[in-house]
């Protein structure tokens, strides 16, 4: 797999960490968490899936047999190193296994327990991360460059949204916290907060799909004053000067890229490092 679809993958799985995390209420509240996510978002941990009983169970194998195991619930808890049979006794005992294990259900595994909600939702995020190469030299961004440079020429709008996004990820450009006033415009940029409150926006790059239209904006703007948002939607729709349109932007994002990880120097960066 390349470096461009691992990082693409990569950003899924924080897309679907976010999704998840936005439905964590209080323990004990109620809330029920976004389980379509949660599923997609194991299957890139590569843990197997069993039901048993009324229970939907994610196990990752350990020593002996054992394994670490996600109920899947509001809870989402990781029993760390058991058997689905202990598990099932603490969630879903039958009737019989009740009179022999008081302890173990009225205390729900606090003992084997390894994290719950949040602190499970980070684990399983490490865990898939631990799966991907992230890697990356100068060739990959080059890659990435070209793939973006022929779909901008075949007006394949998706592959210049994808392109877009893993130059974006990789210089932790945001997307703009206001609307532009335009659904057809995509904007990602540095994005700041001063310590008077203003929304600072730039450099950016905007593409507007219908025209297929991609340019790149220099200047840092507060999002917060109309005329600026003006501005950065009159650049998108061809009624302003730009510093670079078309090609030339996937070649500044390449090479803000290289300065940003030193890969002109002929090194090799890893965005898990990074994260550490």
């Amino acid at each position: 797999m390349s470096f461009a679809q691992q990082l693409e993958q990569k950003i899924r799985v924080d897309k679907l960490c976010r999704n998840v995390a936005g439905t964590l209420g209080a323990s004990g509240s109620g809330a029920k968490i976004d389980k379509p996510s949660m599923r997609e978002l194991l299957t890139y941990s590569q843990a197997s899936l069993r039901h048993e009983r009324d229970l939907e169970l994610y196990l990752w194998p350990t020593a002996g047999g054992k394994s670490d195991i996600l109920v899947l619930d509001n809870e989402i808890a990781i029993f760390a190193d058991t058997t689905v049979e202990e598990v099932c006794i603490r969630k879903s005992p039958l009737i019989k296994e009740m009179f022999f294990n008081v302890v173990k259900i009225l205390y729900n595994g606090k003992n084997v327990v390894r994290s719950r909600r949040k602190d499970t939702l980070t684990a399983v995020r490490e865990k898939c991360l631990g799966l991907m190469d992230l890697s990356f030299d100068q060739r990959d961004i080059d890659g990435i460059r070209q793939e973006a440079a022929r779909a901008l020429d075949d007006l394949d709008s998706d592959g210049v949204h994808k392109a877009v996004k893993l130059f974006s990820e990789l210089l932790e450009y945001e997307d703009t916290p206001l609307s532009l006033g335009s659904p057809d415009v995509i904007a990602k940029g540095a994005l700041l907060y001063d310590e008077k409150g203003k929304i600072l926006f730039g450099p950016s790059v905007l593409y507007q799909s219908q025209a297929n239209r991609l340019v790149w904006v220099e200047e840092q703007m507060n999002l917060q004053e109309k005329e600026n948002r003006e501005t950065l939607l009159s650049a998108a729709l061809r009624n302003k000067p730009v510093k670079a349109q078309g090609e030339a932007v996937f070649t500044i994002l390449a090479d803000k890229v290289a300065e940003k990880f030193h890969l002109a120097e002929g090194a090799r960066a890893d965005l898990k490092t990074r994260e550490k």
